[in-house]
């Protein structure tokens, strides 16, 4: 039998979220025995005299404790009956909700099954805590040359500024437009926050762009006489006015995309794992440079190109409505793990996330309205998939729980 400080350890291991799978499965194993659970529970006691935990932590703590030793002797009682008997549960009361929410999660991976037995519709009360809604407005800004900033959700339609003889006009939709011609080349920017509404705009030539929340381009005005040159960072869509003299060309990092006139997709996100370049019509070639040289692939209409480590992978059945999903109002997750779900909330819900221990192993299979408030998003995707988390309302911050 297990000596009470190696018990000690592991528990206080356990309480500073320092304990390793291994000790996990350890600690798990002592405490199905009756007799260690009783002496450890024992140990607690002492342990709320002397203040090493506050009384919310020692009541949670306590109760499961008090449950893995019901449930121990119900399983004994069993064993000598030659039946299985079902646990026996210690109801849990409840007691402050954030400090028993902090001292519960300490001990969720040890005792899951007893947790969701006695508080199995916990995520649905947080959710319906959670009053964050899709993006209602657009909070994109422009940054001129003149280091002039134009904010687009307080500007009123019309023109918004001049550039020699050419014009940035706000249209009654919200899309933004520039027409005109001038000699003269100016840089502007377009940064679209996290949390904004999707933005189209119009360049000189014909061109649209459509910039992801969370995602900026910056481009000539007007464009340079012998290519059409622009840089991303995060995802845009693209429909490119055709021009045979003068190509396309979208630019990240050391990848760059060149197309005459084509429509296609580029997410080029910083916390991605990868480059995605989906076409949709045209045609298109993808060429990665780094020192070792540059690696070049051309795309037909419905293949992708990813590029990462310095490769690029073609893949010729790509899911061009997936890719596009955000641009028609919907966030498609086909076969998408958890982690690259939660990525695309942090986006376009403005929050920040974390994931307490390993990634769950799910592969989500849903399209979600973009429309939709977080909360439905969140039972949508985690809590049907039996995922639990919890949300600071305060900090915007969601911690999916192991």
């Amino acid at each position: 039998m297990a000596e009470t400080p190696e018990l000690d350890g592991l528990l206080e291991q356990l309480v500073s979220e320092r304990l390793d799978r291994k000790g996990r499965a350890l600690l798990n194993e002592l405490l199905d025995q009756p007799e260690i659970a009783e002496r450890l529970k024992n140990r607690i006691d002492q342990d709320l005299v002397s203040g090493k935990y506050t009384p919310e932590e020692h009541h949670a703590i306590h109760a499961i404790l008090e449950a893995k030793i019901l449930a121990g002797v119900s399983r004994k009682i069993g064993e000598q009956q030659g039946v299985i008997q079902p646990a026996i549960m210690a109801p849990v009361r409840k007691i402050g909700w954030v400090r028993y929410a902090a001292a519960a999660a300490i001990l969720f991976a040890i005792v899951t099954t007893y947790l969701l037995v006695n508080k199995k519709d916990e995520p649905v009360e947080l959710a319906a805590k959670i009053d964050i809604k899709a993006p209602q407005s657009n909070r994109a800004m422009i940054t001129l040359a003149n280091g002039k900033t134009v904010y687009l959700d307080s500007a009123a339609n019309g023109k918004l500024a001049s550039l020699g003889n050419v014009e940035l006009v706000k249209l009654a939709d919200g899309q933004i437009a520039y027409s005109g011609s001038s000699d003269k080349i100016e840089y502007n920017t377009i940064t679209n926050p996290k949390g904004s509404k999707v933005i189209d705009m119009a360049f000189v030539d014909g061109s649209h762009v459509w910039l992801n929340a969370g995602s900026s381009i910056t481009y000539p005005v007007p464009f340079e006489k012998d290519a059409r040159k622009v840089t991303i960072s995060g995802e845009a869509y693209f429909e490119v006015a055709h021009n045979a003299s003068k190509p396309f060309k979208v630019s990240k990092g050391e990848t760059e995309v060149t197309v005459l006139g084509t429509h296609f997709n580029v997410n080029a996100y910083d916390n991605e794992p990868n480059i995605q370049v989906t076409l949709l019509e045209g045609s298109v070639s993808v060429t990665h440079s780094n020192a070792n040289g540059a690696k070049r692939q051309m795309l037909k209409p419905g293949e992708q190109a990813v590029v990462n480590a310095g490769d690029i992978q073609l893949i010729k059945d790509a899911d061009t409505e997936q890719a596009i999903a955000w641009k028609n109002g919907k966030t498609s997750f086909h076969g998408t793990g958890i982690e690259a779900a939660l990525r695309e909330l942090e986006r376009w819900y403005d929050i920040s996330f974390e994931i307490s221990g390993q990634a769950p192993a799910k592969s989500l299979n849903s399209d979600i309205n973009r429309s939709e408030p977080l909360k439905d998003v969140l039972k949508t995707i985690l809590e049907d998939n039996n995922v639990h988390y919890r949300f600071d309302s305060e900090k915007r911050k969601l911690t999916v729980l192991p």
